[in-house]
């Protein structure tokens, strides 16, 4: 066996792990119906309660679809201003803006 198969088998782990993470979020989000809202919960959740736009992005494929991250977005911003979510912005060592989505606490 060689490296870049074992480079292959880990890659395609970490893909199922990620699709399978995805359906479950889906199906069993009870709070809400949506199943992105169920897949942004998530996502915050398995990056110890904050995520960023790469993090959904490299944990769900929909969001790497034609115009998913405009979506993504679209969905981050209607939940900020639900109350939903709160966003902290930092500013990172290359100059850009980075915002670091949360869920609220109650």
């Amino acid at each position: 066996m060689n490296l870049d198969a074992i480079e292959r088998g880990i890659a395609i782990a970490e893909y199922m792990q990620r699709e399978t993470e995805r359906i479950v979020a889906m199906f069993s989000d009870y709070e809400s119906k949506d199943s992105m809202t169920a897949i942004i919960k998530t996502i915050i959740r398995k990056h110890a309660g904050e995520a960023t736009i790469q993090n959904f992005r490299d944990g769900c494929s929909m969001f790497h679809a034609k115009g998913g991250t405009e979506r993504l977005k679209d969905k981050l911003n209607e939940m900020v201003n639900a109350g939903i979510l709160t966003v902290r912005e930092e500013k990172a060592g290359n100059g850009k803006v980075v915002a670091y989505y949360s869920e609220r606490n109650s």
